[in-house]
């Protein structure tokens, strides 16, 4: 075999060095990949690897241990490519059964999902209007009045929790929403009501002190609250949480 011989500059012969410490397969794999390298590179690696001298034996173990890398390269490729692609099919599924829009009816499982959503989007939205008051509440003291602060803040923390059990199918999961839809139902017709009657009230002094939502907003809350309870009591989705089954 003829000895190849190359004159090479510093940053050359540091990367000599490292080619030194190479396998006989890692310098074939850096020869037969040039396009992956510099061409002074591949000129070291064909130089460093004339220069041990390989018998054919020697030459042929090196190719066979670089078809071993290549496979298990390919293995590797192909199993990241896998779970990469199982990945987006569980992500893409997942996101259609969430999806509000539907070309179709949503079957039963897609209804209780976008239901979850629903509400674990109003639980951070309710949680993160009442961060300040938590955060003042937090850094200072009301030793006579943790009781009404416990009771204040309650639904900020019980409707997370009703959501998760509701999403997971527990039966008390679907109680408690039942019963959340509902008081929530009731509070919006009292609230509208109580607007309508201050609209009607002559005393307008007290509209600039104590400014309530406009009532359009109360009947909007009550068609979403009576509408998602009203869906949640069809006998589909009772059934999923063995409502009325002995």
């Amino acid at each position: 075999m003829v000895k190849l011989t190359i004159t090479i500059n510093e940053e050359e012969m540091e990367l000599a060095r490292k080619f030194n410490t190479y396998s006989n397969a890692d310098l074939l794999r850096i020869i037969e990949s040039c396009d992956d390298y510099q061409p002074r590179a591949v000129e070291i690696a064909k130089a460093i690897l004339a220069s041990r001298q390989l018998s054919e034996k020697e030459i042929q173990i090196a190719k066979e241990e670089l078809d071993v890398q290549k496979r298990q390269q390919e293995e590797k490729s192909n199993s990241k490519w896998n779970l990469e692609k199982e990945i987006k099919n569980k992500g893409a599924l997942i996101l259609n059964n969430l999806n509000p829009i539907q070309m179709q009816a949503p079957d039963t499982a897609k209804t209780i999902n976008i239901i979850s959503l629903v509400f674990c989007l109003i639980s951070l939205y309710e949680f993160y209007k009442q961060s300040e008051i938590i955060r003042y509440i937090y850094n200072y003291s009301f030793p006579n009045r943790d009781f009404d602060m416990v009771l204040y803040f309650l639904p900020i923390f019980v409707l997370p929790v009703i959501t998760i059990l509701f999403y997971k199918r527990k039966k008390s999961g679907w109680i408690l929403l039942a019963i959340y839809l509902a008081f929530s139902a009731l509070s919006s017709i009292w609230l509208f009501i109580s607007a309508m009657n201050t609209i009607s009230s002559t005393h307008s002094v007290f509209d600039h002190s104590f400014p309530q939502q406009p009532p359009i907003t109360q009947l909007v809350g009550f068609v979403i609250t009576s509408g998602i309870l009203w869906r949640i009591c069809k006998q589909d989705i009772r059934e999923i949480y063995r409502i009325g089954a002995k």
